[in-house]
C-alpha cells in the first residue's frame, strides 16, 4: 500500500476514535452532520458573482453526461488527497440519488478544515427546480433519462420523501400480484396525461420489465415538461432478484 494511503488510513482511524470518545462523553456531535446549501442559496451566490469552488463527485463517466455549470469533476475518492486553495468555500454535489458519494467528500474536506458543504438533493434536486445542466452536444436517443439502480431508489424510499413519485408501467394484474412500494399503476402510453392529473412531484422513476417500453415511458416525461425522471434498472425482476422490499 501506498505511503499516502496508510497515512489516509491512520487518520481515518483516528477520527473514528475521536468521535467515538465524544459520543461517549455525551457531547454535542451534531457539527459532524454534513453542512448543506440549497439549490436556490448556491445559484444566488453564484449569480452575485461570489467566488467559490463547485465540485462534482461522481466519477467521471457521470459528470460527462451532465454538470452544473462551472462545476470541476474530482470522484469523492480522490477528495482524500486533494489540492485545493486554502481558505476556499467549496460545495460539493452527487447525483443525489443516495450513492453517499457527496457525504464521503464532504467529510473528507471538513476533516481537512475546508469551509465546505453539501448541496442538499444533489443534482437530482438541482435539475427539477429547472437549474440549468450542462450536457455535451449532440443527439442522444436517451440524452434525457438515466437509470437509477434498486440500491439506490431504495435509498430514496427509506427517506420516506414527498417529491418522489413511482410509476409501475406493467399490466394491473401484474402489478397487484407485486409492486414496489408506493408505486402507482400507470399506462405506458398515456403516463404523461396521468401525472399531469396529479400534483407534480419533483423527482419520477419509471419502471416496469426491464424493456424498451420503460425507457419510452420515460422519455414521454421528458418530453411533457418532467425534468428528474429516471428509470429502474432492469425493471421490477431486478428490483426482486436484488432482495428488495416488495408490496402485495
Amino acid at each position: 500500500m501506498p505511503v499516502r494511503d496508510l497515512r489516509l488510513s491512520s487518520l481515518i482511524r483516528v477520527g473514528a476514535v475521536v468521535a467515538a470518545l465524544v459520543g461517549g462523553a455525551g457531547l454535542d456531535v451534531a457539527a459532524q452532520s454534513p453542512r448543506t446549501i440549497e439549490p436556490d442559496e448556491l445559484a444566488r451566490i453564484r449569480e452575485a458573482g461570489e467566488k467559490l469552488l463547485l465540485i462534482d463527485v461522481r466519477p467521471a463517466q457521470q459528470y460527462d453526461t451532465g454538470h452544473i455549470e462551472g462545476a470541476m469533476n474530482l470522484p469523492a475518492f480522490g477528495l482524500h488527497h486533494p489540492r485545493l486553495p486554502a481558505g476556499a468555500k467549496i460545495v460539493v454535489y452527487d447525483g443525489g440519488e443516495g450513492t453517499g458519494e457527496a457525504e464521503e467528500a464532504w467529510a473528507a474536506l471538513d476533516a481537512q478544515r475546508q469551509d465546505v458543504r453539501m448541496l442538499a438533493g444533489g443534482l437530482l434536486r438541482w435539475e427539477s427546480l429547472d437549474r440549468p445542466v450542462v450536457r455535451p452536444p449532440g443527439t442522444q436517443p436517451l440524452r434525457l433519462v438515466r437509470w437509477i439502480t434498486p440500491e439506490q431508489l431504495g435509498r430514496l424510499l427509506a427517506q420516506n420523501r414527498s417529491d418522489l413519485a413511482v410509476l409501475d408501467i406493467r399490466e394491473r394484474d401484474a402489478f397487484s400480484r407485486g409492486r414496489i412500494p408506493r408505486a402507482r399503476q400507470s399506462s405506458p402510453r398515456n403516463i404523461a396525461q396521468d401525472m399531469a392529473q396529479k400534483s407534480a412531484p419533483r423527482i419520477v422513476v419509471v419502471y416496469g420489465d426491464g424493456g424498451e417500453a420503460d425507457l419510452e415511458a420515460a422519455e414521454q416525461l421528458r418530453r411533457a415538461g418532467f425534468r428528474a425522471v429516471r428509470v429502474l434498472y432492469g425493471g421490477f425482476p431486478n428490483w426482486e432478484a436484488r432482495g428488495q422490499e416488495v408490496a402485495r
